[in-house]
């Protein structure tokens, strides 16, 4: 709880500043892989998991290898670049390593960590199907 407080007063006081014009909101990153419009095509074991971030959807692609996760793509997010870059750079590479999507939330980045964490429980959720 202290994380999540501790994000929405950070962003309020990101938001009032901007609003009062002491500096320029910073730049969201949006990223998108695959031409953009619809789902990248997929590859055998390959699939697409949508999770809740702070700044909307957080969309992955998990790649499997046997029963194993062997990669997870972060193919389009929403998130504040900066703020959330900790997330990206972390969860991921915690998951695989851990073979499970409950690990740490990055400091400072709880809603993104969380948003990653629910689009590769999703992803996870079609394998077999």
């Amino acid at each position: 709880c202290a994380a999540v407080t501790g994000e929405v007063a950070a962003k309020a006081a990101d938001l009032l500043n901007i609003h009062f014009g002491f500096y320029t909101e910073p730049k969201v990153a949006q990223v998108t892989l695959g031409g953009g419009e619809g789902e990248p095509e997929l590859g055998p074991n390959e699939y697409i998991g949508e999770g809740n971030g702070y700044g909307g959807k957080i969309k992955v692609k998990v790649t499997m290898d046997g029963d194993k996760i062997a990669n997870i793509e972060v193919l389009s997010h929403s998130e504040s670049a900066g703020i959330s870059d900790p997330a990206f750079e972390t969860v991921p590479k915690a998951i695989i390593e851990k073979q499970s999507t409950e690990v740490d939330a990055a400091t400072g980045a709880t809603l993104a960590s969380n948003g990653i964490m629910e689009a590769v429980k999703d992803a996870l959720s079609k394998v077999g199907k």
